[in-house]
């Protein structure tokens, strides 16, 4: 049972999101990108509660303003706010926030829950968290237009048919055609071949037969 509840952790957050995306989205029309740089300030005051001020249960908002952090983002490249200049942004921001914070500050290198660890980054989630998924958006930005550009070339071995299927070659070119008797097709324009036996298709027996 256990092993059931760690599997479908991503629940407890993942559907709150999905009721609190209408006014969400409603924020984001009006704020922009203004919300998630709100939330990422109330993901650090949440921290400090927790990690500074001992407040009981201090970052327990953090489960859910996290993620909606970073859900504010989806929004912010679906409309054209975020392209790969501010990727670039998000990118080194996310890196240097993740090194200063692991490095210099109280959280733990590891992203993942480690039973018996003081501080985790993931229960509740902390600032460091949301500047590794701030750099992982970043870096999707910056490829986004490139993967694109591969996903669309052109691929297949010559002679194959991209928009057919798979493994079905193309027809050969019209001279390289053969009739119903088995003799190469004439290329249009070509006369008709004269002499004997050439208009019926039958071989001309030999005299004395």
């Amino acid at each position: 049972m256990s092993d059931a509840r760690c599997a479908l952790w991503f629940l407890a957050a993942y559907l709150p999101m999905i009721a609190l995306t209408p006014p969400m989205h409603a924020l984001h029309r009006r704020w922009g990108l203004a919300v998630p740089v709100v939330l990422a300030v109330l993901v650090a005051l949440g921290d400090a509660a927790r990690l500074w001020a001992d407040v009981p249960h201090g970052g327990t908002a953090n489960y859910l303003l996290m993620w909606l952090a970073v859900h504010q983002l989806g929004f912010a490249w679906h409309d054209g706010r975020l392209r790969a200049p501010a990727g670039r942004l998000l990118l080194l921001a996310g890196l240097c926030g993740l090194v200063l914070l692991t490095t210099a500050g109280p959280y733990p290198v590891s992203m993942v829950a480690e039973p018996g660890a003081a501080v985790q980054n993931t229960a509740p989630p902390t600032l460091a968290l949301l500047c590794l998924a701030a750099a992982q958006a970043g870096a999707v930005l910056l490829l986004h237009d490139r993967g694109g550009r591969w996903l669309r070339r052109p691929r297949g071995p010559a002679g194959v048919d991209p928009g057919g299927l798979p493994g079905r070659r193309r027809r050969p070119p019209p001279p390289a055609r053969l009739t119903g008797r088995g003799r190469p097709a004439p290329r249009a324009g070509t006369p008709p071949p004269t002499g004997p036996g050439c208009g019926s298709g039958r071989v001309p027996r030999g005299r004395g037969r």
